[in-house]
């Protein structure tokens, strides 16, 4: 029996690709969210299965004790051969000469990698939607799980200076810029922040 699941790359950035509830029902999906069915499933089956969280697109890998390692692109069951992987590692990542893919990016994806992974692609929906409610709580998981990651604290910034909580969003954009002094981002905060600070009230006790 075929379950026919699939990509959709015309509405790519939908939410609800990300959320597994709504992949099962339309059997439709992005890369890490298929993935974690597939690896679901192919565990069920008695596989060796695993994710692998390769930049730009989640894959899954296959593991045999007599053949080498299977690599399989979620979105639309492709089989990728080694030249494969190189040309979408580079297709992805800026090539330095005589560079090549490090074997770290065909590790295993552990459970929290998966999890930062489906939150980052539900994030990038929600507020590619302007649904910034729903942005808001997966960034909140993603600062629980990446506590001391300064670009997280920075998009939330984001989404609560959207949401009118000028005062928390003062203080992430703060702290993103306490981080990284040199991001390219941090001039522009630092201006935003100007604009906030004169627009805030001050309050009295």
């Amino acid at each position: 029996m075929k379950l026919a699941f699939s990509g959709d790359e015309k509405n790519y950035f939908s939410c609800q690709y990300s959320l597994l509830n709504y992949v099962l029902d339309y059997r439709t999906g992005i890369p890490v969210s298929l993935a974690i069915i597939f690896q679901s499933m192919g565990k069920i089956l008695g596989f060796d299965i695993c994710g692998v969280n390769f930049p730009g697109h989640f894959l899954i890998k296959c593991r045999f004790s007599f053949c080498p390692d299977i690599y399989i692109d979620p979105l639309n069951g492709k089989q990728l051969s080694r030249q494969d992987l190189e040309s979408l590692y580079f297709s992805i990542l800026h090539r330095i000469e005589d560079e090549k893919m490090p074997k770290e990016a065909l590790h295993e994806a552990s459970c929290d990698e998966t999890i930062v992974r489906l939150l980052h692609a539900l994030k990038a929906s929600h507020i590619n939607g302007k649904f910034y409610s729903e942005a808001l709580a997966a960034v909140e998981l993603l600062v629980n799980l990446c506590p001391n990651d300064p670009y997280e604290r920075r998009d939330r910034g984001f989404l609560l200076h959207q949401l009118d909580c000028t005062q928390v969003a003062i203080a992430d954009y703060q702290y993103f810029i306490r981080k990284c002094p040199k991001d390219p981002a941090t001039q522009l905060l630092q201006a935003q922040l100007q604009q906030l600070s004169e627009q805030t009230p001050d309050v009295f006790h």
